[in-house]
């Protein structure tokens, strides 16, 4: 039994060792929270990652992928013409292998790294949201990593700004520093 726990033990650790996540925001200087109920237009991302296909048939657009998952991940916040606006560029990317992750963890590694800039409708910076998302261990259950990749960081883009870039709602704006949206 003390030897069953111990296996699990190192699997659990090996696991949530072998995929990583890294996120961030960074305002300029006097920039402060935008209102609770702020609303986003998501540009196309931006490729910039220099990735390409080796097999065609497996080609799809990062650009369109990341795109399309922000936009779910946003669900109401994102509108045509809204007040704010989210550009994502796409800086690296590799699709990985499942069948290597298994076969020796680290090889194989799925990875997405973006930074998505946040504007006013004027072109103001507001914020900056890089964030990486990395699967580097693991077998069966990671096949198709290298497309919800896109997902993942959609949603963990979103947190950030759900957790760190909206002001509490109901909060004053005066006292919540909010960046004002010019319609």
């Amino acid at each position: 039994m003390k030897r069953i726990a111990m296996f699990a033990v190192a699997a659990v650790f090996l696991c949530l060792a072998g995929c990583s996540v890294k996120t961030d925001i960074v305002r300029p200087d006097g920039a402060g929270m935008l209102p609770a109920n702020a609303k986003f237009t998501v540009a196309p991302a931006v490729d910039a990652s220099g990735y390409v296909f080796e097999d065609k048939g497996d080609a799809f657009s990062l650009s369109e992928a990341m795109t399309a998952s922000l936009k779910q991940s946003l669900g109401d916040r994102a509108q045509t013409g809204a007040a704010y606006v989210i550009t994502t560029r796409i800086k690296e990317y590799a699709p990985g292998n499942a069948f290597a992750r298994w076969v020796m963890p680290g090889a194989g590694t799925t990875k997405l790294s973006t930074e998505s800039i946040i504007t006013t409708a004027d072109n103001i910076e507001v914020a900056r949201i890089p964030v990486e998302r990395s699967v580097g261990f693991g077998g069966a259950y990671t096949v198709g990593a290298w497309k919800h990749v896109f997902d993942e960081v959609a949603q963990l883009t979103v947190g950030v700004i759900q957790n760190k870039l909206l002001a509490p709602a109901g909060a004053p704006l005066a006292s919540a520093a909010v960046v004002p949206a010019k319609n």
